[in-house]
């Protein structure tokens, strides 16, 4: 007998259950979600967050260019990739500016000038921490400036 076909008990929503060994690995495979990795020194070919056979060229989805961070997949698995990026975008990014997303914001230069032609950054929706202060990446319209901003002066400047 493998040790994939050896049935085992396993407690499903409080009553348990008998299945083999490669069914109840399937079944917690299938509820773990994957969390953004480093996008850097990774295998370009056969390498997946969301299956354990990948194979192909790998694909990658960034949440952060800047910091090279997002996800990985084999080219079987890219849609359920982009659908769990997206995912992960709609609940973590941008943290508490949220409520930002997409609209014209007023951000302080480094001279103090107050300027209104600024969107938070649509390549970059990490939350970034510097001294326990939260951090978002901002680019000014129609421009390639970026500026990183701490969230208490974003919400100070563009109250809701």
């Amino acid at each position: 007998m493998s040790l994939d076909s050896m049935i085992v008990t396993h407690v499903v929503d409080g009553v348990p259950v008998n299945m083999t060994l490669a069914q109840k690995n399937e079944m917690i495979r299938n509820q773990i979600v994957p969390e953004p990795i480093r996008l850097v020194m990774i295998k370009t070919r056969d390498n997946c967050q969301f299956c354990r056979n990948p194979h192909g060229d790998t694909q990658v989805s960034y949440i952060s260019f800047s910091c090279h961070m997002g996800f990985i997949s084999c080219p079987d698995c890219y849609d359920q990739m982009i659908e769990t990026r997206n995912k992960w975008i709609d609940d973590f990014g941008y943290g508490s500016v949220k409520h930002l997303a997409g609209k014209d914001i007023k951000i302080r230069r480094s001279s103090g000038q107050i300027e209104d032609d600024w969107t938070l950054n649509p390549d970059d929706f990490m939350v970034f921490y510097d001294g326990g202060q939260e951090i978002v990446s901002c680019k000014k319209k129609g421009v390639d400036v970026i500026k990183n901003v701490f969230v208490s002066e974003l919400i100070e400047l563009n109250p809701m």
